[in-house]
């Protein structure tokens, strides 16, 4: 049996837009924080921005230099799990080498309930526990 993953993509897709439609097309923000400039994560926050405007998300990138500090990091992802107006939040990883940017802790300032990609230390508690939260997109 051949999985078509584009096709279940779509069908994915479809299915949240119809959710979203059946809801009265509710305002809901996917936000991303990209730091530096790294041509593959520039590109998949690009497709993941596309998927999410083609099923009528809102969103709102942040994007960060290289040379962020970690407190500004940290600044910026605590400001958007504490905004009610942001629903979903994605820490483009992996960060730059030699920043002495620190992932984890990065990661620990976004709300659990946010965390679409499932890469809090919470949501990967949650998933050894088999704990109903949010998953990672891939194999951990």
């Amino acid at each position: 049996r051949v999985l078509d993953g584009r096709a279940r993509r779509d069908e994915i897709l479809a299915g949240l837009a119809a959710e979203l439609a059946a809801a009265g097309r509710p305002t809901v923000t996917f936000a991303t924080v990209l730091v530096g400039d790294d041509e593959a994560s520039v590109r998949y926050v690009g497709l993941k921005h596309r998927a999410a405007e083609q099923i009528g998300l809102a969103v709102r990138g942040v994007r960060l230099p290289a040379d962020v500090s970690q407190a500004e990091l940290e600044a910026q992802l605590s400001a958007l799990s504490a905004d009610p107006g942001v629903h979903g939040i994605l820490l483009q990883l992996p960060l730059p080498e030699g920043g002495g940017l620190d992932e984890a802790s990065a990661s620990a300032c976004i709300a659990p309930a946010k965390d679409v990609d499932g890469m809090t230390a919470v949501s990967l508690g949650r998933l050894v526990l088999g704990v109903p939260g949010h998953r990672p997109c891939t194999a951990t």
